[in-house]
């Protein structure tokens, strides 16, 4: 997390680094069959462009506190809060 946070701010506000299994397949390279796993930092006071999934999504708050928007449902969260 503390090497994502170094990063510049990309474009979409995502800094992300991927959990893979070092065994697993293209396409879809994720921890198991079906499920990806990343580790996404923001920093106080920025915020990511909306993306839309096709798939579940559970969020997992270490350290700060946030706001998420899913539809039209404000989320409000801090640390060790789950969410999906």
């Amino acid at each position: 997390a503390e090497r994502l946070a170094d990063l510049p701010r990309p474009a979409n506000g995502r800094r992300r680094t991927l959990l893979v299994h070092p065994a697993a397949p293209d396409p879809g390279r994720g921890l198991t069959p079906g499920v990806q796993v990343s580790i996404d930092v923001l920093k106080p006071g920025e915020e990511t462009a909306p993306i839309r999934h096709n798939s579940t999504q559970v969020n997992f708050c270490i350290h700060g506190s946030g706001t998420t928007v899913v539809g039209d449902r404000e989320i409000r969260f801090r640390r060790y809060d789950v969410w999906n």
